[in-house]
């Protein structure tokens, strides 16, 4: 599609998400079964263990909690298509002004309607918070924070690292590597 092209040349940051969803391809469905397969096959001692067998019962009727850590321009609008597909969804964010936008219904990435925002807002479906101790309560989280390039061109992970590192330190049953 020649428009997500255009803007990945620079002219702006993209929506890819928006973007696929919008040409009519829907890659959670295929992440959801990449996760559910995951879980489906991981076995300890031939049986899988509770707490997945508990989250893949969650996952399928959509009651699990997705936490997003980034609410930029890849985490609002991923965070905003869980909700529409049925998920709670918590985005998390060190900016206090992305997570008073959230909560007031406002959206500040260009591809993302603020009616949308508002409407997964008022549904309860959505809501943001700088607490990241509020990750606790999330049963999937994903890590969409940036990875910027250093003088030398390599990319500086140390946001990656800190969010990780985050999740870690909530999460009650671990994250795995």
């Amino acid at each position: 599609k020649q428009g997500i092209l255009d803007r990945l040349q620079g002219k702006r940051q993209p929506n890819v998400i928006g973007e696929w969803f919008s040409a009519g391809y829907n890659p959670l469905p295929h992440k959801r079964e990449t996760i559910l397969s995951f879980l489906r096959t991981s076995l300890v001692n031939g049986a899988m263990t509770d707490y997945k067998k508990q989250l893949l019962d969650r996952l399928n009727s959509r009651t699990a909690k997705i936490g997003i850590i980034g609410m930029g321009y890849v985490g609002l609008p991923l965070a905003v298509e869980f909700a529409k597909a049925g998920f709670g969804v918590a985005g998390f964010d060190l900016d206090a002004e992305k997570v008073r936008a959230i909560a007031e219904g406002r959206s500040y990435i260009e591809d993302v309607p603020q009616a949308e925002v508002a409407k997964q807002r008022d549904a309860g479906k959505l809501h943001a918070s700088t607490d990241f101790d509020e990750l606790a309560g999330c049963d999937v989280i994903n890590v969409c924070v940036p990875t910027p390039l250093t003088k030398t061109k390599d990319p500086d992970f140390s946001f990656m690292v800190a969010a990780v590192e985050e999740g870690r330190r909530v999460s009650p049953t671990g994250i795995e590597e």
